[in-house]
């Protein structure tokens, strides 16, 4: 996707996980989540978590 920079997971000792995705700007990472929901191999493996536990947020960096 444009403006996509590195991802990373992780894993806490609870069973609980982050998905930490970097992007060049905020626009860039709010038009690859609008995308992301109709790239079919994108589904699968957002069927594998359960959203009632998801959280799906945007930061940004602080200087």
């Amino acid at each position: 996707m444009p403006g996509f920079i590195s991802r990373e997971f992780g894993a806490s000792e609870d069973g609980q996980y982050i998905d930490i995705v970097h992007w060049k700007d905020l626009p860039s990472a709010k038009a690859a989540a609008e995308k992301v929901v109709g790239i079919p191999k994108c589904g699968e493996f957002f069927g594998l978590i359960d959203q009632n536990q998801m959280q799906f947020m945007h930061f940004l960096k602080v200087k």
